[in-house]
């Protein structure tokens, strides 16, 4: 029986008519006129099924069944300091395996702020096998690679090109019905969750989609509709060192695309002993490869100028501006980039400036973004 000073309440799913005994978790305090009073969650389980997925829960109910402590139901009854909703999904999890892996579209990116509170409690209580499957279900969200990346861009940019096409901007009302956040990345608390269980070959990718999205653009803030069609982030998921990390990181990179521009200004990518843009038709004829005259540089300037010029965010992106250059070397450039496109590289520059951006973006995604958010293996161990 409760207590004048506590509301029991039966869960109203994982209380199982055949279950064996009794465990209950704090809810939280009740309103402020019952502020005397605790809510507390029962779930009716069985020991047989929690005990052989966890030596934690056997040996915790060995000591319950003894005869000497409460009852609920007639049934045993043990008290978990955790959270009523963190221990519902625990058992959702070994109830309905299915759980730990969910589905729809307002999930695939934010598991990690969902199933984080139940892969602490699969950890806590011993579950290796929830454990494992839990991290592995976060990893599999994010790239761990540069090729995975760009495919993962371009997914996200079809999707909100079709977002904004299929939403009538001055209808408030269903702007707000419609909760296109969910459908991005969200990692603030990927970053956390990597930091917490050990799988840091997410953090490049989650950190660098974090150092885009604007410092305003919080997931939790219900109040703006603004960044509905935009990136979000759980900026109050942050520690201070991890936040301090961000920030380092931030500029770090901005140093790097600082001097990515000068050398797209002085042409270091182009070879000095190839043959000189003669009869160039986008450009006047020249003698040779310099930096004031060759015809292919003012073209490459031309284009850095534009692109840079082009608002990606409140961070500039190293990545994407490198791949709209490749994109704008291509023979038939996108239609969003068609406006920055006047004249062409000669066929040597063409390949040279294509290893160039190849050879740029493949150092940025392993080395620069790495080192700047402090990822590096060899820092951590000094550390």
């Amino acid at each position: 029986m409760s207590s004048p000073k506590e509301t029991w309440i039966r869960h109203p799913k994982l209380y199982f008519p055949t279950g064996d005994i009794i465990l209950r978790a704090p809810i939280k305090l009740l309103s402020d006129t019952e502020s005397d009073k605790t809510k507390y969650r029962l779930f009716r389980v069985h020991k047989t099924i929690l005990g052989f997925h966890s030596v934690a829960f056997f040996n915790l109910f060995a000591d319950a069944t003894g005869g000497t402590g409460p009852t609920y139901d007639e049934l045993p009854m043990v008290e978990l300091p955790d959270k009523a909703r963190d221990l519902a999904a625990l058992l959702d999890c070994i109830y309905k395996p299915s759980y730990s892996l969910p589905v729809g579209p307002n999930l695939k990116y934010v598991v990690a702020h969902n199933l984080a509170a139940v892969t602490r409690l699969a950890d806590k209580y011993m579950l290796e096998s929830l454990r494992d499957g839990l991290i592995q279900r976060v990893v599999a969200d994010w790239p761990t690679s540069l090729f995975e990346w760009d495919i993962r861009e371009a997914e996200t940019e079809a999707f909100m090109n079709v977002a904004r096409d299929s939403i009538v901007l001055p209808d408030m009302e269903s702007m707000e019905d419609a909760d296109y956040s969910g459908r991005l990345p969200e990692p603030a608390s990927a970053i956390m969750f990597a930091q917490e269980y050990g799988c840091p070959e997410i953090l490049p990718a989650a950190f660098y989609t974090l150092y885009r999205i604007p410092v305003d653009a919080d997931r939790d803030d219900e109040s703006g509709y603004i960044y509905e069609l935009g990136a979000s982030a759980k900026w109050k998921c942050l520690d201070a060192p991890t936040l301090l990390q961000y920030m380092r990181g931030c500029e770090q990179l901005r140093v790097f695309r600082a001097r990515m521009g000068k050398e797209l200004d002085s042409g270091s990518m182009f070879n000095s002993n190839t043959h000189p843009c003669r009869g160039h038709t986008a450009a006047p004829e020249n003698t040779g490869h310099d930096a004031n005259g060759i015809a292919c540089l003012q073209v490459v300037k031309k284009w850095r100028a534009a692109l840079w010029e082009m608002s990606y965010g409140p961070s500039p992106d190293p990545l994407r501006e490198l791949l709209d250059l490749s994109k704008l070397n291509s023979i038939n450039p996108p239609p969003r980039l068609a406006w920055a496109v006047s004249s062409s590289l000669c066929l040597t520059c063409s390949w040279e400036f294509r290893s160039w951006i190849n050879e740029r973006r493949d150092y940025l995604w392993q080395s620069v973004i790495p080192h700047a958010f402090g990822l590096d293996p060899q820092e951590e161990e000094e550390s």
